[in-house]
C-alpha cells in the first residue's frame, strides 16, 4: 500500500538510507503478502467477501510510505542471546517536514499500479487475519450442534406452504462429528451466512432497510473487519525480542525506515478503528444483521492507544514498598491500564438489536405478526434460520462473559436467552416443585453442557483421534460460558442482598459445574498440555482459546467466593466447610498454575534463542503463527487472565520470600517455583504485547514486580 508523505520538506534527513530501504521495503511488502497467499491451505482469498471499495476511505491523516506494514521478514539482530526489548520512538503527528518527499508522482501509471497492487495485497493479508482468528475460533464457538437455538420451523395452520427464498440450505452432513468447518481448511462461514440471513430476512420483510441504510450496512461490517484486524499489523514488534532483564521499554529508533513503519503502522490502527467507530455510529438505528455482526467484532477490538496521550506516564517505574505487598503496590497502576478500554457498549447494542430481530421472527413465524395478509411474505431457508440462532448464542456469550467480567447487568435476562428445550424441562411438575420460582429461571446446566453433571459420561483423553479431539474441545465452549452466567448470578445476588440460602444455592451449583470441568474438559485439556508437542495445529488453537477464559472465570469465582466468606453473606454451617478445606484458595492456585503452564508451552519456542521464531501454527497467516496466543479474539480476556495468574504467582513468591527468604535466610524451592510461573505468565503478556499497548504497560509493571523479588 502506498501514501504519500507531506508535499513539501524543509531539508532532506539521511536520504540516503531512505533511498536504499525504500526499494527492499516495497519488495518485502509485496513478497510477504504474496507468501501469505501462496502459503495458505485454507484461505481462499477476498472473493468470499463482498468487499470492493474497501480502501475508499480517507486516510488523510495517515504520515507514511509505502512500508512493510505486514510483512513477515525478519531484521537481523545484535548478538545470539535474548536481546532488550525495543520500542520504536513515535515520530510526532503533526511534524514530518524533516523528512523527505519520496513518495512517486501520483500521476504516473507505475505508481497508480503499484498503489492498487499494495492495497489488494494488504488487504488479502488482512483478511486472511480475520479467517485465521475469528472464523476459526467461531468454528469451534458456534458448533451448530451445540448450539442451544435451533429455531426449527413451526407449523402453523396455514392452506398452503409458504413459498420458500431462493438460496439453498448448506450442505447436510453425514456423519454429525465431522463438521465441514473442523478440518485443516475452513470458509469464512459466519461472514457469508450473515450476509445471505441480511438478503434474505429483507425479502422476507423482516428488516426494512432504505438504499441508504443498506449501504451503510455493507461499509460499517467492512470497516469493522479491517479494524479488527490491523491490531495485528505491528511488523515492527514481531521483530523485538524479549529480555526478563529489560526494565526500559523505550529505546530510541535505531533508523529512519523502521521509525516511519512504526508510525505508519499506529497511524494505519488508529485511523481505521476511528473510521469503524463513526460508521458504527452512523447505524446506531439500524436493524440489521449486518450492523449486529458488526457491534460483535467491535466489541471484541481494543482501543487503539494513541501514544501522545500517554507519553506522560512511566508504568512499572520501580516504587517504595511502603509496607505493602508486591501485589498491592502493582494493582493501582493496573487498574488504571485496564480502565482505559471502558465499557463494552458495542457488545450490548449488539445484544439488544440481535434480540429485537429475533423476537420479530418468531412472532412472524407465529402467524402473530404478518406484514401482510395478500402478499404473504417468503419464509427463511433453514440455513437461514440457523444462523438467526447462531447469531443470538454468539451475542449472548459475549454478553455473558462481558457482562460479569466488567460487572455490569447483562443485556439478555435469563428468560430471553433459556436453551430451547428448557420449557419442556420445566413442565415436569415433580421438577418445577423442587425448584425456587427464581431458580427456575436460571439457566439448565445440563442442557448446555449436554450431559450429567454429577455422573459425566464425557471421558474423552489425549492422545485420541482428530475427530474426537475436535468435538471435546467444541463441547467445552458452552461450559466456558455457563461459568460466567454463575458468576453473575453470585454477583445479582451480593448486589441485592439476597439471603443466604439463595446464595448458598448458587454456589452448590456453581461448584457443581467446577467440578463436572475438572473431571471432563479440564482433566482432557491437562493432557494437551502436557502432550503439546504432539497436538494439531487446529486443536492448539481452539483449546487455548477456551481453557484461558475458563480459568478467569474460575479466578473470578475464587474471589467472590472468597468474598463472600469473609463477609459472612452464607450459611454459616457451608461457610465454614470452605473455610476450613481453603476452597477459595484452592479454586485460585489451580487455575493460576495452570494458566502458567498454558504461557510456557505457547511461549516456550518464542524464546529458546533469539532470531528462532518456530511458528506453532505454521499453516496460518504469518502475524498469528508463532502460537495461539496470537489468534485468540478477544484480547483483554488473555490480558486478565494472565495478569491474575502472575499477581498471584508473585504474591506467593512475596510471601515466601518474607517467611522463609527473611526469616530462615534461604529461598525455598517454592519461592523459585513462583518465580518461574510468573515470568511464564509475564512472557505471555510480553506476546500480547505485539498487538496490545494495554499489555505491553502491563507487561512493564509486572517486569518491576518481579524484579523487586529478584534483588
Amino acid at each position: 500500500m502506498s501514501f504519500s508523505s507531506p508535499e513539501s520538506a524543509s531539508h532532506t534527513v539521511a536520504q540516503d538510507t531512505i533511498d536504499e530501504a525504500l526499494p527492499e521495503l516495497i519488495k518485502q511488502t509485496s513478497h510477504a503478502a504474496t507468501d501469505a497467499l501462496d502459503n495458505s491451505t485454507s484461505y481462499s482469498g477476498s472473493q468470499d467477501f463482498d468487499i470492493n471499495n474497501l480502501w475508499d476511505l480517507d486516510f488523510s491523516d495517515i504520515n507514511s510510505a509505502p512500508l512493510d506494514t505486514l510483512s513477515s521478514t525478519e531484521s537481523p539482530t545484535n548478538g545470539h542471546n535474548a536481546v532488550q526489548v525495543k520500542r520504536r520512538a513515535r515520530l510526532p503527528s503533526n511534524d514530518l517536514s524533516g523528512y523527505p518527499n519520496f513518495s512517486p508522482s501520483p500521476f504516473t501509471s507505475d505508481s497508480l499500479i503499484m498503489q492498487s497492487s499494495n492495497r489488494y495485497m494488504i488487504t488479502e493479508s488482512l483478511l486472511q487475519i480475520y479467517h485465521d482468528v475469528l472464523e476459526n475460533n467461531l468454528a469451534c464457538w458456534l458448533a451448530e450442534e451445540n448450539c442451544p437455538y435451533k429455531l426449527q420451523v413451526v407449523a402453523r395452520a396455514s392452506p398452503a406452504p409458504e413459498p420458500s427464498l431462493g438460496a439453498t440450505p448448506g450442505p447436510s452432513r453425514q456423519n454429525p462429528n465431522l463438521p465441514p468447518e473442523w478440518g485443516a481448511a475452513w470458509s469464512n462461514r459466519m461472514y457469508r451466512r450473515v450476509m445471505e440471513l441480511d438478503r434474505a430476512a429483507q425479502s422476507a420483510r423482516l428488516i426494512n432497510l432504505t438504499r441508504s441504510e443498506n449501504q451503510a450496512a455493507s461499509r460499517v461490517l467492512d470497516l469493522v473487519i479491517m479494524a479488527f484486524t490491523t491490531q495485528w499489523a505491528q511488523g515492527n514488534r514481531r521483530q523485538e525480542r524479549f529480555s526478563m532483564g529489560a526494565s526500559d521499554f523505550a529505546t530510541e529508533a535505531d533508523d529512519l525506515a523502521d521509525a516511519l513503519n512504526q508510525e505508519f503502522e499506529e497511524s494505519l490502527q488508529q485511523s481505521v478503528w476511528e473510521q469503524a467507530k463513526r460508521a458504527l455510529q452512523d447505524v446506531v438505528d439500524v436493524e440489521s444483521y449486518r450492523v449486529i455482526y458488526a457491534e460483535l467484532i467491535f466489541g471484541l477490538t481494543q482501543k487503539p492507544w494513541a501514544s501522545d496521550e500517554y507519553q506522560q506516564k512511566s508504568f512499572g517505574s520501580k516504587k517504595e514498598k511502603g509496607g505493602r505487598g508486591i501485589k498491592e503496590n502493582a494493582m493501582p497502576e493496573i487498574i488504571e491500564i485496564m480502565s482505559q478500554e471502558g465499557p463494552h457498549i458495542y457488545l450490548e447494542r449488539a445484544t439488544r438489536k440481535i434480540h429485537a430481530l429475533k423476537f420479530r421472527f418468531e412472532a412472524s413465524e407465529s402467524g402473530f405478526m404478518e406484514t401482510s395478509k395478500k402478499h404473504s411474505p417468503r419464509r427463511l431457508t433453514e440455513e437461514n434460520r440457523r444462523t438467526i440462532g447462531l447469531l443470538y448464542w454468539l451475542a449472548v456469550m459475549f454478553d455473558t462473559v462481558s457482562s460479569s467480567m466488567n460487572e455490569r447487568p447483562v443485556a439478555l435476562a435469563d428468560e430471553d436467552c433459556q436453551h430451547e428445550d428448557a420449557d419442556q424441562i420445566l413442565a415436569d411438575s415433580m421438577r418445577a416443585a423442587q425448584k425456587s420460582r427464581r431458580g427456575s429461571q436460571r439457566w439448565e446446566m445440563e442442557l448446555f453442557i449436554q450431559d450429567d453433571a454429577t455422573k459425566p459420561t464425557v471421558g474423552t483423553r489425549w492422545p485420541c483421534s482428530y475427530d474426537d479431539a475436535m468435538q471435546m474441545v467444541a463441547k467445552s465452549a458452552p461450559v466456558k460460558i455457563l461459568i460466567y452466567r454463575h458468576l453473575s448470578y453470585l454477583q445479582n445476588a451480593l448486589r441485592k442482598r439476597e439471603c443466604p440460602q439463595a446464595i448458598e444455592e448458587i454456589i452448590q451449583q456453581t461448584t457443581l459445574l467446577y467440578r463436572y470441568w475438572n473431571m471432563t474438559h479440564g482433566a482432557f485439556f491437562r493432557d494437551l498440555i502436557r502432550h503439546y508437542d504432539t497436538v494439531p495445529p487446529r486443536i492448539r488453537s481452539w483449546f487455548f482459546c477456551i481453557a484461558v477464559p475458563w480459568h478467569l472465570g474460575a479466578l473470578m469465582l475464587a474471589d467472590v467466593l472468597e468474598f463472600i466468606d469473609k463477609n459472612g453473606y452464607g450459611l454459616d454451617q457451608a461457610r465454614q466447610k470452605r473455610l476450613s478445606s481453603n476452597v477459595a484458595a484452592r479454586i485460585r492456585k489451580a487455575s493460576a498454575i495452570e494458566l502458567a503452564d498454558l504461557a510456557q508451552v505457547t511461549t516456550s519456542r518464542l524464546f529458546q534463542e533469539a532470531g528462532i521464531n518456530a511458528a506453532q501454527l505454521p499453516d496460518y497467516h504469518f502475524a498469528v503463527s508463532e502460537g495461539p496466543l496470537l489468534t485468540e479474539p478477544w484480547t483483554v480476556i488473555l490480558i486478565r487472565g494472565f495478569t491474575k495468574a502472575c499477581l498471584f504467582h508473585l504474591d506467593m513468591a512475596d510471601d515466601f520470600q518474607q517467611h522463609e527468604g527473611d526469616l530462615l535466610g534461604h529461598d525455598s524451592e517454592d519461592f523459585q517455583d513462583s518465580l518461574r510461573r510468573a515470568e511464564y505468565c509475564i512472557r505471555a503478556l510480553w506476546c500480547l504485547g505485539k498487538k496490545s499497548e494495554m499489555s505491553r504497560n502491563i507487561t512493564k509493571v509486572l517486569v518491576g514486580a518481579l524484579q523487586e523479588l529478584q534483588i
